[in-house]
């Protein structure tokens, strides 16, 4: 299986499918990607092709977004997922208080609520999962 991809991440939904499995708009979902949450495979005419992974990524956005979590702790903790950052459990990471690239300042005057909260809400997640 080294050289097969993971069933779960072969791009097989174009943007319509995706709407409808996410529970979002198109607009929303190219918003995403253009910050850095997605990046669907294109077609050779350009035809956004996303994965199942990548449904159940939006999916989780979503929910997270509606948890209150900002867009930008989301994106943090995705991209510690896509790069391997953290592992499987970022909850087990030490947390660093986000700054920008403007001399350190913070990002949100309550990031490390939006951390807890976050990681609660992960946790809920993997227990849903593993009980059903």
């Amino acid at each position: 299986m080294d050289n097969q991809r993971n069933d779960r991440e072969i791009p097989v939904y174009p943007i319509g499918s995706v709407e409808r499995l996410a529970g979002l708009t198109a607009r929303q979902i190219r918003y995403y990607e253009r910050k850095g949450l997605i990046n669907p495979a294109r077609t050779s005419g350009k035809q956004r092709l996303y994965s199942r992974a990548q449904v159940e990524r939006l999916q989780l956005i979503k929910k997270l977004l509606a948890e209150g979590i900002s867009l930008q702790n989301i994106k943090e903790f995705v991209d510690r997922e896509v790069t391997g950052e953290g592992g499987n459990h970022p909850e087990k990471q030490g947390y660093s208080p986000p700054a920008d690239s403007a001399g350190g300042r913070l990002r949100s005057l309550y990031p490390v609520t939006d951390e807890a909260r976050l990681m609660e809400i992960l946790r809920r997640r993997r227990d849903e999962d593993d009980g059903a």
